[in-house]
């Protein structure tokens, strides 16, 4: 996926972060969702990559088990052109 990779809305946002962090005290970390695509943003235009995935890996760097903090760190310092892994939900198909 190429284009501006510093858009962080499409990560979780901090706070949640945190209420997340501090509702889990204690239990595995969950990782690093994507809450939300932002509207013409890279992710958009590619159109793989979905609210409610899990962020994997960024350029072969795991962000398994790194806060959000160093997360972001990792986005906000990456080239223009990235490789993800994302762990996608199952879509459901309605009948």
């Amino acid at each position: 996926m190429s284009g501006s990779n510093k858009e962080l809305s499409e990560a979780e946002d901090p706070r949640e972060a945190r209420e997340r962090q501090e509702d889990n005290t204690g239990r595995l970390d969950l990782g690093i969702f994507i809450a939300s695509i932002v509207p013409e943003g890279p992710a958009d235009k590619d159109g793989r990559i979905r609210p409610g995935g899990r962020l994997i890996s960024l350029n072969k760097t795991s962000l398994e088990g790194v806060t959000f903090s160093d997360a972001a760190a990792i986005l906000q310092s990456s080239p223009d052109e990235v490789e993800l892994i994302v762990s996608q939900p199952k879509r459901t198909t309605r009948s």
